[in-house]
């Protein structure tokens, strides 16, 4: 395996971006709601709240841009500055969503209910890893963090969190 090559672990580069500007979600969702490739999109919400947290689209397995929309730093808790900044982030989201390429989603239904409920639709919803996963492994959970272990060769994902907020970092 690839760990054989050499004595120590090397994980794949990645660029992730998880507290963009505006500018930055815009030019995103410009750039790939045309793409015609496939799209993983990936919600995190607030159950109790029933509201969506951030939103993650990965374009490409070395490219990913988180869209946060709650950020329990700052007292009102938004993380756009003002209601306008906030729509224009909806509507890239929407942009992205409703773009022609297929989408793969984890659970997607749960994300899908979610953002249905936002005015947003999938466009093209083809391949859903949790399913997939399941109908291979029915005997295995079917958390993504088992998930990825299990299929790539990269830190949990729940690495990439935590650490700017406070929380215990997972490893």
């Amino acid at each position: 395996s690839r760990e054989c090559d050499s004595p120590t672990i090397v994980y794949p580069s990645r660029t992730l971006s998880i507290e963009p500007d505006l500018e930055l979600v815009e030019g995103f969702a410009k750039s790939y709601s045309g793409w015609g490739l496939p799209m993983g999109v990936d919600i995190e919400t607030v159950p109790s709240a029933k509201q969506i947290k951030c939103i993650a689209f990965a374009p490409q397995s070395d490219i990913a841009l988180v869209v946060p929309f709650i950020d329990s730093r700052k007292k009102n808790r938004s993380y756009w500055p003002d209601v306008e900044s906030e729509v224009r982030a909806w509507l890239a989201v929407k942009t992205l969503c409703e773009g022609s390429g297929p989408k793969v989603l984890q659970n997607g239904l749960y994300d899908f209910r979610y953002l249905y409920d936002m005015g947003i639709g999938i466009r093209n919803y083809r391949f859903d890893t949790r399913l997939e996963h399941h109908a291979m492994y029915p005997e295995m959970p079917k958390d993504l963090g088992t998930m990825e272990s299990c299929y790539l060769n990269d830190r949990p994902w729940k690495m990439w969190r935590g650490a700017r907020d406070g929380r215990k970092r997972e490893e």
